[in-house]
């Protein structure tokens, strides 16, 4: 099985309608970037653009995979989760790193959707809980209630197009949290054997329209460079779905005032 259709089957069955690449020599190498909101930029862009391929070639599953120590992540859990993608011994037998890679490929897949329709439809992502269909419209957080067919009108990539990424901030804590927060990652990064040396939790700030939503990114340092790893940033308090959520000037003023963020970059637009 390749990355490239694997995540390819996830999201044109979640969405339909994004380009894809069926053939592992149609899939160009990982794109490693230098900084970290390089990585973001890029993954804007190809967002913008429907390029699934665009955001496969920033994923950091098949990094990852060949190096997954089960052992060592049963011990720290103290427990062993049912049907994780983590109860797989890839980093003792080479054999099984494509599953991990597809699985990993694949909830970056279902993330991106949730961002997808967080930013097309604002409020359709706030609440896990089932949106009734009563009188034929969705009933959706924020009043606005959309039939099917507008709610999928509304999901066209063509959306997405003028999106664009107003701010990148990461998370450095402050005298309080950084040390356990380092130590918490490198005990994390063991996990995978060490195959990455740093990992970033980001609040991404995109604009899309007259709207800004925060989402979040997780992004790790290989010697390579920078990959993306996940949709979410667990210490920053973003949601694990990877969801954006609409913000306001006063919002993103007080992140950025946040001493506990860095910003790492923002928009002149």
């Amino acid at each position: 099985m390749k990355r490239a259709l694997a995540m390819m089957l996830t999201l044109c069955l979640l969405l339909g309608g994004l380009p894809y690449a069926a053939n592992a020599e149609d899939v160009a190498p990982l794109a490693y970037k230098e900084k970290p909101e390089e990585v973001v930029l890029a993954f804007a862009q190809a967002l913008s653009k429907a390029d699934l391929n665009g955001i496969l070639v920033l994923s950091a599953a098949s990094r990852l995979a060949p190096n997954m120590d089960m052992a060592a992540f049963i011990e720290r859990l103290r427990t062993l989760i049912p049907f994780s993608e983590n109860n797989i011994p890839s980093g003792d037998y080479p054999a099984y790193a494509p599953i991990l890679t597809l699985r990993l490929d694949a909830a970056l897949a279902q993330q991106v959707q949730s961002l997808i329709m967080s930013l097309l439809v604002p409020g359709l992502m706030d609440e896990p809980t089932p949106k009734t269909l009563v009188e034929g419209k969705l009933q959706m957080t924020g009043g606005e209630n959309l039939t099917p067919e507008e709610l999928v009108a509304r999901l066209d990539p063509v959306g997405l197009e003028s999106l664009r990424v107003h701010t990148v901030l990461r998370w450095v804590g402050d005298e309080t949290t950084r040390e356990a927060y380092r130590r918490n990652s490198e005990r994390v990064a063991e996990l995978h054997r060490g195959v990455y040396q740093e990992d970033a939790e980001l609040v991404i700030v995109y604009a899309l329209g007259n709207q800004l939503y925060a989402g979040a990114g997780w992004l790790l340092r290989f010697p390579e460079g920078w990959l993306l790893r996940a949709l979410n940033a667990p210490t920053t308090g973003t949601p694990a779905g990877g969801a954006a959520r609409l913000l306001t000037q006063d919002d993103l003023q007080g992140l950025v005032e946040d001493a506990r963020y860095e910003i790492l970059y923002r928009s002149d637009e």
